[in-house]
């Protein structure tokens, strides 16, 4: 069997990985991929979820039945961006990857990427300069790959984030149910590889031609001379996500009416239930009743 016209056992993927070798880097991953599944199918976090939260979040606490009219937002949505957990969940998926990663960093010096501020680069760097760059010559994707680029292709997975009702993560869950629109991204996913595939050196020379950053790590623009301010820097940033964690935690917790440690172990229907009691210690459990009703009647128009 052939893919492309060559053998698979031919191929650089099979000489550098698929070998006894490389059994137990093979099974980690497969191990963390089990492990991936499991938090998304178990929190039902989600990228976009997790970003629209405080925008959403904040039309909730604002006005209720604003927030349901404006977008159709049932109960059940309208708790869950309230209770900030989509947002913090985020927050504590990126504080626990960046402290991983600083920790590596500082204390390893074991860290990926394009020039990440090695002695060599700080040598020629003399400040952020953000200039245009020919891609010819250059060998690596990521020294192709400029900002404006960067931003269009942003812009782009959002839209389609919107489009198919859902980021990546949540759609693998889809795909993991059967359901209809989980399967019919994928086929579309992979096709939406082939305008770079099939025409990758006028994609690589449009990139390489906008304005490009001489690293991509944000501390090593920064401070380039010097790795302790690039280690503290990056602390901040872990600091700060830990916060935004710490933050959605006690938001949300106010509005459900439990405690920050309470919302933090809450099923989604837990939080549903101990919204409920709140607002009928509050005597507007009649008000939601009703809004619910009338959005009901509206969706079987």
């Amino acid at each position: 069997m052939q893919a492309f016209g060559v053998a698979p056992e031919k191929t650089m993927m099979a000489k550098a990985m698929l070998t006894a070798e490389h059994l137990p880097n093979i099974l980690l991953l497969l191990l963390v991929g089990a492990l991936l599944g499991t938090a998304v199918a178990k929190t039902g976090f989600g990228t976009e979820c997790g970003l629209i939260n405080p925008e959403m979040g904040r039309e909730v606490h604002a006005g209720e039945e604003h927030a349901a009219r404006r977008w159709g937002m049932p109960f059940s949505l309208r708790t869950v961006f309230g209770s900030m957990q989509p947002f913090g969940a985020l927050s504590l998926h990126l504080a626990i990857t960046a402290f991983v990663m600083w920790l590596g960093f500082t204390f390893f010096g074991i860290m990926e990427g394009h020039h990440w501020a090695t002695p060599e680069f700080a040598e020629k760097y003399v400040g952020p300069e953000f200039h245009k760059v020919s891609a010819e010559g250059l060998e690596h994707i990521r020294e192709k790959t400029s900002w404006p680029m960067d931003v269009f292709g942003g812009l782009l997975l959002g839209l389609g984030t919107v489009f198919m009702i859902g980021c990546e993560f949540r759609n693998y869950g889809r795909t993991g149910l059967l359901y209809l629109t989980g399967l019919l991204i994928w086929p579309a996913f992979y096709l939406g590889y082939l305008p770079y595939t099939l025409a990758r050196d006028f994609w690589d020379n449009l990139m390489g031609n906008y304005i490009y950053a001489p690293t991509t790590f944000v501390p090593a623009l920064i401070a380039p001379q010097s790795f302790t301010l690039q280690s503290l820097i990056y602390l901040a940033y872990v600091l700060f996500w830990a916060y935004m964690f710490w933050w959605a935690a006690k938001k949300g917790a106010a509005f459900l009416g439990v405690t920050p440690s309470q919302i933090l172990s809450m099923s989604s229907e837990e939080m549903y239930l101990a919204r409920i009691e709140k607002l009928k210690k509050e005597g507007r459990w009649e008000e939601i009743d009703r809004i619910e009703r009338e959005l009901a009647g509206e969706a079987r128009q």
